[in-house]
């Protein structure tokens, strides 16, 4: 009988452990990836438009992992969140269903109508029990000096007398979805003394800038008003022609990337107010760019406000 080599035997023992185990772990080169979730509200859209375009918000593990897939779909890229790693984009059913499975991709939230919140007094806001009770470490009352407060919302008519005196620093508008306007920036300056609120929620934002830091004013039949934090300056931003939560988020990124100084010189951004919430309601969404965008500011030492219903 012919005997096979020492070294030759071993050599064939070797390659066949080898295709052993390369059979073992082959099937595991083929795994599935669990797909991204999607938020309720793109699912519904998903559902119901099928064959439409519409607004996502690209979350990733890293931002340039939502940067990677939104290139990838060619999905058209609207503007992006940087410090949450999100990016904001239209996309066809088919790009997000892609997008899913990309590396990286975390999360694809839809955009969806705000609801605005309107408070009924400012008695019910305690804006002034506050003003009237409060004071700071030097004993002095506090009322907002030093302090500039964002209000995201409809808008605000600057002429108005409870603004007198220079109270708005800084009066923008969210423009990249809602008005098609990509090149120009997401968050636009608007003209001096114009005008940005939305007629058509009866000056809601008007109204809750006045709350916020409204000069103390008489009204005609004699009673007096005034904002919880009158020494306070205003940055109105109106999430545009729309009030959507696209709108929204990119407020709230731009106060992000601002609030240490929105405007050359002006008082710091310490309080963001938001009176509106998902139209509809809905369970709340940890994986959402607002809360992302939320726990940021709050890393940052911005307290945001949040209407708590209707």
């Amino acid at each position: 009988m012919r005997r096979t080599p020492v070294g030759l035997l071993w050599v064939g023992l070797v390659a066949g452990a080898a295709l052993v185990a390369g059979s073992l772990t082959a099937p595991a080169a083929f795994a599935t990836v669990s797909p991204a979730p999607l938020s309720p509200a793109l699912s519904r859209t998903m559902a119901t438009a099928p064959d439409d375009p519409t607004a996502v918000m690209v979350h990733g593990a890293t931002l340039a992992d939502a940067e990677q897939a939104v290139a990838e779909t060619g999905m058209v890229r609207v503007t992006s969140f940087d410090r949450i790693g999100v990016v904001v984009a239209r996309a066809l059913p088919p790009q997000v269903e892609t997008a899913r499975t990309l590396p990286g991709v975390t999360y694809l939230e839809g955009d969806q109508p705000l609801q605005l919140f309107t408070s009924t007094s400012h008695e019910a806001t305690r804006g002034a029990e506050a003003r009237e009770t409060l004071t700071g470490a030097d004993g002095e009352a506090l009322d907002g000096t030093g302090v500039s407060i964002a209000v995201i919302d409809s808008g605000i008519d600057p002429t108005h007398p409870a603004f007198a005196g220079g109270k708005v620093v800084r009066n923008l508008r969210a423009v990249c979805l809602v008005e098609s306007n990509i090149d120009t920036g997401c968050v636009i300056d608007v003209p001096p003394g114009t005008d940005t609120d939305t007629s058509s929620v009866g000056g809601h934002g008007t109204h809750v800038n006045g709350i916020a830091a409204g000069n103390a004013l008489t009204l005609t039949d004699g009673t007096e008003v005034s904002g919880a934090a009158p020494g306070a300056k205003l940055v109105s931003i109106s999430t545009g022609a729309a009030l959507v939560i696209v709108g929204a988020d990119t407020a709230l990124n731009w106060v992000l990337e601002n609030h240490a100084d929105p405007c050359g010189g002006c008082p710091p951004i310490k309080v963001v107010n938001n009176s509106y919430g998902p139209a509809g309601g809905g369970e709340f969404d940890e994986n959402s760019a607002t809360v992302k965008l939320q726990r940021a500011l709050a890393d940052d030492g911005v307290v945001t406000v949040w209407a708590a219903g209707p």
